[in-house]
């Protein structure tokens, strides 16, 4: 009965060291195998870009970008048509109804030329008639060194309800790059390539038969919105000419701020000649 009682009291044993390390080793690698799993899974779930979210599809069937300011947000929707004409819309918080801002000039950094140097293209408001100081439409060009099938597009300054706004996004031409140049080609073939209005056959001849894009295909412009008096003018922009970048028209020597501005001159001289006044009054 004493040996039963002593039996009885005797301490449970201890599992052995090895059997020890062997359940941590086992709950070690169990561990490390779930953590693993986890990481991998995520690495292949999408993370959504900042400032994310929705559109409804957009009015001009463009690329719709979202810019903030806290809380508030609005958009833009960015066109660019094959011939290289760049349009801007503001639009509301919904990316549905247009947005009426400040009329102003607009100058985009736009990076993506085959020499990696980014260039500026200036956007001139569509004015509205009642009040001519507002607008919900922006037009431009994109110069022969963008003409690419891939652009990062910045907005260095872009005013609404009194607040400045800088946001940048990446545009893909939607026909490809090699169409993309195609019909570039072709819309400056036909902008310089015929006389009309007070674009005359000896201009053609004068401007050696090329094209703005042809003779100016890496003109960089500074876009220079702050002349001095005596300056002279872009006749299109308004903006300090660059005296590097000229063109004949009508007879006369107009000089200009970049390359696309050329070939809105040209298209205002050739539709609507009683619009272009002379070369000498385009003076700061």
């Amino acid at each position: 009965m004493t040996q039963r009682r002593k039996r009885d009291q005797r301490k449970p044993r201890s599992p052995s060291p090895g059997r020890a390390r062997r359940v941590v080793a086992w709950l070690s690698g169990g561990t490390c195998v779930v953590v693993f799993v986890v990481l991998m899974a995520y690495q292949f779930v999408p993370t959504p870009p900042a400032d994310s979210h929705g559109h409804p599809p957009s009015p001009h069937s463009g690329q719709v970008v979202t810019f903030k300011a806290g809380a508030t947000h609005y958009h833009v929707e960015f066109v660019v048509e094959p011939t290289g004409r760049v349009r801007v819309y503001p639009l509301d918080e919904t990316a549905t109804k247009p947005l009426s801002v400040d009329a102003q000039p607009l100058v985009l950094s736009v990076e993506g030329a085959a020499d990696g140097e980014p260039t500026s293209v200036m956007l001139r408001p569509v004015t509205e008639p009642e009040p001519a100081s507002r607008t919900t439409q922006f037009v431009g060009r994109l110069p022969a060194r963008a003409i690419r099938g891939r652009l990062t597009v910045r907005f260095t300054e872009f005013k609404v309800s009194g607040e400045r706004y800088r946001f940048e996004f990446v545009w893909d031409s939607p026909v490809g790059e090699e169409a993309f140049r195609a019909a570039y080609r072709d819309e400056q073939r036909a902008i310089f390539g015929s006389p009309a209005g007070k674009y005359l056959a000896a201009d053609i001849r004068d401007n050696g038969g090329l094209s703005a894009g042809e003779k100016y295909p890496a003109a960089v412009p500074t876009h220079d919105h702050a002349p001095r008096p005596g300056d002279r003018l872009c006749p299109v922009s308004r903006f300090k000419a660059d005296r590097a970048i000229t063109w004949v028209v009508g007879g006369e020597k107009y000089v200009f701020c970049c390359q696309p501005c050329i070939d809105e001159f040209v298209l205002l001289a050739k539709e609507q000649p009683d619009e272009v006044r002379p070369a000498g009054e385009y003076v700061r």
